[in-house]
């Protein structure tokens, strides 16, 4: 029996039909695979910025939002709650505060602008001896002055004042230097100036040092705490690498 043009046509269909969806579904899963390798890049390089990898290095965002709470330290964060604490000890008379700020302060900023770590800075006073003089007062001058910078300013002031240190042994700093110090960061004249020349914070920084010294045991600097654990040895706080693994760790446990 012979058969028509039109019953080889009826009966092809089918299997045309089957290979259209056989490269639907196909076509589909290669999107999905793309999207997925997409979404394991974005992550891997997210896993090389937070161990030290090919992201790390100077950092040059936007800066991370500076809140002040109520004790006076100073808070980098992007609102993640659930993120790390780091916790910042600093005295702007110390030359190895100023050391661990140049070699991880990019590291921390960074960090903190992406969410990824609470970072909390406290001015306190660690030179406190009358044979530390003239150090041990512009220890406490510049702490006050700290206290005194709207936290708009604070950033921009807390790098000014360790950039422009006074060498150890020198004449630390005055209430003049702090409050020139302070319109380099962009400071205005008015409140600030009347709150360093008056030592209003004086009070505060006494606060922030017994914390430092009694309830968190600083006994050298620099020094920082990750989720109230101490950061020991400077392999950590003078290793950009070594203290972004250290919160990426924190991070997973």
């Amino acid at each position: 029996m012979s058969t028509s043009r039109g019953d080889r046509r009826t009966r092809e269909r089918p299997r045309g039909a089957v290979g259209h969806r056989l490269l639907a579904v196909l076509g589909a899963a290669v999107t999905i695979g793309l999207v997925l390798a997409g979404i394991d890049l974005v992550r891997a390089q997210d896993r090389e910025a937070d161990d030290g990898g090919p992201g790390s290095g100077a950092f040059g965002g936007p800066p991370p939002p500076v809140l002040r709470a109520g004790d006076g330290s100073t808070v980098l964060t992007w609102g993640d709650t659930t993120a790390p604490v780091l916790e910042i000890f600093t005295d702007y008379q110390c030359p190895e505060c100023r050391a661990m700020d140049a070699a991880v302060g990019s590291v921390i900023k960074r960090l903190a602008a992406r969410g990824r770590v609470r970072a909390v800075y406290r001015p306190f006073q660690f030179y406190r001896s009358p044979q530390d003089e003239p150090m041990t007062s512009g220890s406490a001058r510049a702490a006050n002055a700290a206290l005194c910078a709207p936290a708009v300013n604070w950033l921009p002031y807390h790098e000014t004042l360790l950039a422009h240190q006074t060498a150890k042994g020198g004449q630390g700093f005055t209430p003049a230097d702090l409050i020139a110090l302070g319109r380099r960061a962009g400071i205005p004249a008015g409140a600030f100036d009347a709150c360093v020349t008056g030592a209003r914070m004086a009070g505060q920084v006494e606060r922030m040092t017994r914390y430092a010294t009694v309830e968190r045991g600083v006994r050298e600097v620099p020094a920082a705490f990750l989720n109230g654990r101490r950061l020991e040895g400077a392999d950590r706080l003078l290793s950009p690498v070594r203290l972004e693994r250290a919160i990426h760790a924190a991070r997973r446990g």
